[in-house]
Order: structure tokens, then C-alpha cells, then sequence
């Protein structure tokens, strides 16, 4: 699965305290092939002439680099 970050899960989602909601950690080859394809399947579905996404300028991380990582940096990561 790809949701759930170091001492949470197995890999890729970690919950936000206070925020009721998680966010996908895309240090995990796993997480950014769903993350991409998912962006994939909407533009085709959709049959969109573009696709922007906005408010991605800002990355924190709990710290920790888990087995499945390939990135440390969650920019590099993003890129």
C-alpha cells in the first residue's frame, strides 16, 4: 500500500495532528507513480486542454527517511 509514513503504516500517508486529514508522502517511488497517474487518468477521462496545480510550494517531513524511500528531500521528491 502506499499510504502511511515511518511508525504510522507502511508507506506514504501521514496524518496531519489538528488538520483531520493526511497527506501523501511522495519519497516513495510508489506514491508518486499513483499521485501521477492519477493526475494522468483526469487530464484523458476528462478530456482536459490543461492542468494546473497550485498552492505545492511549501513541503515539511517528520525527519525521517524509512525503508521504500528513494529521496530524502521531499523536493527532490516533487520534482
Amino acid at each position: 500500500m502506499l499510504f502511511c509514513s515511518c511508525g504510522v503504516g507502511s508507506s506514504g500517508r501521514r496524518d496531519v495532528p489538528g488538520c483531520d486529514c493526511s497527506v501523501l508522502d511522495p519519497r516513495y517511488p510508489e506514491t508518486r507513480r499513483f499521485i501521477i497517474g492519477a493526475w494522468v487518468r483526469a487530464v484523458r477521462d476528462w478530456d482536459l486542454d490543461g492542468f494546473k496545480l497550485d498552492f505545492i510550494d511549501r513541503f515539511e517531513t517528520n525527519g525521517t527517511f524509512c525503508d521504500g524511500m528513494d529521496c530524502y528531500s521531499v523536493e527532490d521528491a516533487a520534482e
